[in-house]
């Protein structure tokens, strides 16, 4: 029988299972399973590919280095957690909540893609999209207003099919809008990471755009 244990990062214990085979993977998804409290968690470097953290509360948790590829953490509450160079490719993020997670080194790849799906959609609006990040004029919680989400802020494109486009694009589990409701309104790239981040994905994309027209 192997015995695990899951601490808190003051080294309080939160859960304990034992069973032959026993891994970090599965002892975290039996203490989810059972709905144990998992605030704080200490999950440094933890191997959790494929892991199915479907609502788990990992406020707070510890996940510097964690292999989170492909982990299923729809639903999962992860604000607060410390991410950085945590992979998370192809990890499910329906749903999750990351508002103040500490991204840095992460791989987030998977969410840079869903924003570049958008982008292109709305390419002349692009440069103003970048000019609202980085005036702080981002609200990830609303699709209306002066200061609006992702979708909400291209949609004011004074053409009728784009704006038509993007609002098809709506979907408040989408992995770009979860990320996006870590910026609120007067957030800058100097102040919040989230549009630091951001800001940094839509230069790339602009980048590629750049490449592309001198190609042509």
């Amino acid at each position: 029988m192997v015995k695990i244990e899951i601490k808190s990062l003051s080294g309080s214990l939160l859960f304990l299972s034992e069973h032959e085979n026993n891994s970090i993977k599965k002892t975290l998804e039996e203490a989810v399973r059972k709905g144990a409290h998992l605030r704080g968690a200490d999950l440094r470097g933890a191997y959790l590919e494929g892991a199915d953290l479907r609502g788990a509360d990992l406020r707070e948790a510890d996940l510097i280095g964690a292999d989170l590829i492909g982990a299923d953490l729809r639903g999962a509450d992860l604000r607060g957690a410390h991410l950085r160079g945590a992979n998370l490719l192809g990890a499910h993020l329906l749903g999750a909540h990351l508002r103040g997670a500490n991204l840095e080194g992460a791989n987030l790849d998977p969410i840079k893609n869903d924003l570049f799906n958008v982008l292109i959609k709305a390419i002349p609006e692009i440069k103003n999209f970048r000019q609202a990040i980085v005036h702080g004029k981002i609200d990830g919680s609303t699709y209306h207003g002066e200061c609006a989400c992702l979708c909400g802020t291209l949609e004011k494109s004074n053409s009728p099919i784009i704006a038509n486009r993007i609002k098809n694009q709506r979907n408040s589990n989408r992995p770009i809008e979860i990320f996006f409701l870590g910026i609120k309104k007067g957030d800058t790239p100097e102040t919040n990471q989230f549009s630091k981040i951001a800001l940094e994905w839509t230069d790339e994309f602009l980048s590629y755009l750049t490449e592309a027209n001198t190609i042509n």
